[in-house]
């Protein structure tokens, strides 16, 4: 994990196993009712994941995150109908683009578009480099599915072309 990520620490400092990765439950506090994810925790386990579209990619990554935090799957409407990069495209040109893929399932989960800066944890869609991805932010910086596996990035604020909230 790169030394600018500072987990929240959940009171467990034990490797934890997590449900999207491998059957077991996130490290959470319980703040009403809303679970609260260790975000450094669900990295590292999910670090070792290469990108496979449809499974673990710029739209299922940040919707397996808000799944584990406890929300409704913003990715609900297109699981199942792409596995390759060439669906995954029709799918996003057929939605206007990755923004607008994103705010139709944000929009469909119940999970509220942040205004002004992100906070950690929160789900975004970035421009980089004339290309749109999903993201979530550590706090610092956004982390990133790449072919090999996690990045993260620093990226100027109109670059964040909207962010939506996991933890409220």
């Amino acid at each position: 994990m790169p030394s600018s990520l500072t987990p929240i620490r959940s009171g467990n400092t034990r490797p934890t196993q997590f449900s999207a990765m491998s059957g077991g439950s996130p490290p959470a506090l319980h703040v009403g009712l809303a679970p609260v994810i260790d975000l450094g925790e669900w990295l590292r386990a999910a670090g070792q994941k290469r990108r496979a579209p449809g499974e673990w990619d710029c739209c299922a990554t940040p919707a397996q995150w808000a799944i584990d935090n406890g929300l409704a799957d913003p990715m609900a409407q297109w699981r199942g109908a792409y596995d390759t990069d060439s669906e995954a495209s029709d799918l996003i040109d057929a939605a206007g683009g990755l923004l607008a893929l994103f705010r139709q399932g944000m929009g469909a989960a119940g999970i509220a578009e942040r205004h002004g800066g992100p906070a950690l944890g929160d789900i975004g869609v970035l421009s980089i480099m004339g290309h749109e991805a999903g993201a979530i932010f550590t706090g610092k910086r956004w982390c990133l599915v790449a072919d090999r596996g996690l990045v993260f990035a620093s990226v100027e604020p109109e670059a964040v072309l909207a962010a939506w909230c996991v933890h409220g």
